[in-house]
């Protein structure tokens, strides 16, 4: 299911995915602490920058399970890392277009 999640980029599949983990990891709280151990904090914040404007359903459920990951346990720096990396490289993007 993780592996779903960071691969996917079909619409429907990607609300489905991030849906069950969402109300399966409130459930069971180990599913986000196993959602941070895979590294998903980065792309959940990738999916955050992409959908926003053109996807409000995929953004909340992002959003809700950023909120629900951070909130049952600490982030780690890498966690932080791997998303200053990834703003750094989308501002790269941006710079150069």
């Amino acid at each position: 299911m993780f592996g779903r999640l960071r691969k996917e980029q079909s619409t429907p599949r990607l609300q489905l995915v991030a849906t069950v983990l969402l109300y399966d990891g409130r459930e069971t709280q180990k599913v986000f602490e196993q959602m941070r151990e895979e590294g998903l904090f980065v792309r959940l914040v990738e999916l955050l920058k992409e959908r926003r404007e053109s996807d409000p359903l995929m953004w909340k459920i992002c959003l809700d399970l950023l909120y629900e990951m951070s909130r049952i346990q600490r982030l780690r720096k890498d966690d932080l890392g791997g998303y200053y990396q990834l703003s750094a490289r989308i501002r790269g993007k941006e710079a150069s277009s």
